[in-house]
């Protein structure tokens, strides 16, 4: 005779599928009222409550204003806009944006954050690239006593380039007070595969002393090349596109994919990292709500593939001679409840023992010291004195490695 009879056990099965069901419906509550919730609409209406003035524009009406006085100007584009005009170029890949150009990057804090871009489309003040490739071509040459100032390349994804503070605000600012000969060369969306790709495309022929690898926790990969299919291409070896040499072709690509995007109406999207019904599935938002999390995050990476990558970079690196060093950079949840400990910890033993052996620095314990000064809000880029803690960082670490017996 069963222990329990078929009436109990279909009692049961449907029990635990009304529990499931309901935590899921719960979930589910949770992501759209945490949609719903606007921190950037607090934190504006805070500023305007102080005095403060608030620019509520879109990208596109400043844009518009922009032409309307006479000018000319462009959102933040590179590799991204591919997503949503894939036809408008099949054998090149821009991983940087639209050159000579003034461009609306973002507004988090009130104040629409724009820049002219450099001779390769990336934030920086002009000339600084040629005095870097200068700087290479001399050593190469053999005459490395002619080189009078370290190089370094900061590469990473839109924290990389300080989006949504000012450039005097910038990480990179701070940085090329002891560093001149410094430049950013990220981009919003860009993650691991895009950072192989640019330190080929722009790293080689520029050959930078150092580069300063700078990575958000949603770059880790939770499968391999499940966000842009096209970087791929970079982990062959000695595949390139030459687009150091081909900007005029970038540009023209970029303005063209923009023009598409206005006739349709659409604005510019970074695409998001991550699957909103997955997250629910695994009650994600309900576990962030209650400040729950499940120990074992660190099985959704895919270390191997990390791994992967990060040798294909210091190969690319220490081939035309330089030396790369990697940041770790906490998002809002791990800086205010210590989340992702065991992915950090995981990071520093793969990536800093073992066969890679690579200068690793997790900026969790300096950011902490900030905690919600780091953000404007939750969900925001870093503030000026989170950028600020980084940037220090990186020009202590090369002060250090610019003083250490080679």
């Amino acid at each position: 005779m069963a222990i329990f009879s078929r009436a109990m056990r279909l009692n049961a099965a449907l029990t635990l599928v009304s529990v499931a069901a309901t935590l899921i419906l719960a979930d589910g509550a949770a992501y759209y009222a945490v949609s719903r919730m606007d921190p950037r609409e607090a934190f504006l209406q805070s500023v305007e409550r102080k005095g403060g003035t608030v620019d509520r524009r879109s990208r596109w009406q400043w844009i518009a204003d922009r032409e309307r006085e006479g000018g000319v100007a462009y959102p933040a584009l590179s590799h991204m806009v591919l997503r949503e005009e894939p036809d408008v170029s099949a054998n090149l890949t821009p991983l940087s944006g639209i050159s000579h150009a003034l461009t609306a990057l973002c507004n988090e804090r009130g104040d629409w954050v724009s820049y002219t871009s450099d001779e390769h489309g990336f934030p920086n003040p002009p000339g600084l690239w040629p005095q870097i490739e200068a700087a290479g071509r001399r050593e190469e040459g053999g005459n490395a006593a002619a080189r009078r100032e370290p190089t370094l390349m900061i590469v990473g994804d839109s924290f990389s380039v300080s989006s949504c503070v000012p450039r005097e605000e910038a990480l990179d600012h701070r940085v090329r007070r002891d560093f001149p000969l410094t430049v950013t060369a990220g981009s919003g969306g860009g993650d691991l595969q895009y950072d192989l790709a640019v330190l080929r495309e722009f790293g080689r022929p520029a050959r930078p002393d150092y580069v300063a690898l700078l990575f958000f926790s949603n770059d880790l990969p939770e499968g391999l090349f499940q966000y842009d299919p096209r970087l791929s291409r970079w982990l062959e070896e000695g595949y390139a596109e030459g687009l150091h040499h081909r900007q005029g072709e970038v540009d023209e690509v970029l303005k063209s994919a923009w023009t598409q995007l206005r006739q349709r109406g659409e604005s510019p999207r970074v695409a998001l990292k991550g699957n909103v019904l997955s997250d629910i599935v695994a009650l994600r938002h309900l576990r962030s709500m209650l400040n729950l999390s499940f120990r074992a995050e660190s099985v959704h990476v895919r270390f191997d593939v990390v791994e992967r990558l990060f040798s294909a970079m210091k190969r690319e690196v220490e081939g035309w001679g330089g030396r790369m060093v990697v940041f770790y950079l906490p998002d809002y949840a791990e800086l205010l409840q210590d989340r992702r400990r065991d992915v950090r910890q995981q990071l520093a033993t793969r990536l800093g023992g073992g066969a890679l052996a690579l200068p690793f620095h997790d900026l969790h314990p300096r950011l902490a010291a900030l905690r919600e000064e780091a953000f404007y809000y939750r969900g925001s880029h870093y503030s000026a004195a989170g950028y600020g803690v980084v940037g220090e960082a990186i020009r202590e670490t090369i002060a250090a490695m610019e003083a250490a017996p080679r």
